[in-house]
Parts: C-alpha cells; structure tokens; sequence
C-alpha cells in the first residue's frame, strides 16, 4: 500500500489515539502517536504532514499553545496543524483561529469525518499521489 501521508496524533486520552490509529493506519497513513505537548523533537525526527493536536491535554488548553509554539519556533514548516476536541462548534473555530491552526475537528465525529479532514489537510500538500 502506498503511503497517503505521515500524521502525529497528540491526545491525553491512549483511547482517542488508539482510534485514531484504527481509523488512519488501515487507511494508508503512517501515524505516530503521544500523550506529551512537548513534541517539537518528534516533529524534527518524524516530519509528519499534519498534526492532530487535542485542544485540552490535562486541564490546560496546550493544544492551542503547541500549535502557537510549534508556529513560532518555525517548527514542522509546512506541516498542516489541527485542533481535535470535543468542544462545540462554535468554541473550536474561535481556538483555531486564534492559534492559526489550519483547522479542526469534533471528537464526537464520525470515522468518515476523521478520515475525510486528515485527506484534505494531506492532499493539499500534494502527499499520497
């Protein structure tokens, strides 16, 4: 299988990883996996074309501050970033758009859901052609 594209999930929750990992892996994407906002070292080694970062690790909103130091730091250039939460609508687009991420995505969301953002985000970089 070809490989449509390298995706790091960061969550607090091993049971949102783990179906993250469920719903990617059988679908062509290499993803890599971490419990810990400090990633910066994983985006250097694995060179993911998109972050799946959760809006709330522990009691901070850190997905939103790894977004704004990974942009800041010019880390991961070119990798899309987006917010994954189970927040509303509402609150999710108003986070994204103060950490410029490049989206985001309901938790509460369908496979489908999941796989058809992940394939816009990595299709826009020209991957998994």
């Amino acid at each position: 299988m070809i490989e449509k594209g390298r995706i790091l999930a960061v969550d607090d929750s091993k049971t949102i990883l783990a179906f993250v990992c469920q719903v990617l892996i059988p679908a062509g994407y290499v993803v890599q996996t971490s419990t810990d906002m400090w990633i910066s070292s994983i985006v250097s080694d694995f060179k993911p074309h998109l972050l799946l970062v959760d809006v709330e690790i522990g009691t901070i909103q850190s997905g939103v501050t790894v977004i704004q130091a990974l942009r800041k730091q010019r880390c991961g250039e070119g990798m899309k970033m987006v917010l994954y939460s189970s927040l509303p609508d509402v609150e999710l687009a108003r986070l994204s758009g103060l950490c410029s991420a490049d989206g985001w995505l309901r938790k509460d969301g369908s496979p489908q859901s999941l796989l058809r953002i992940v394939g816009t985000h990595v299709k826009s970089q020209g991957v998994g052609h």
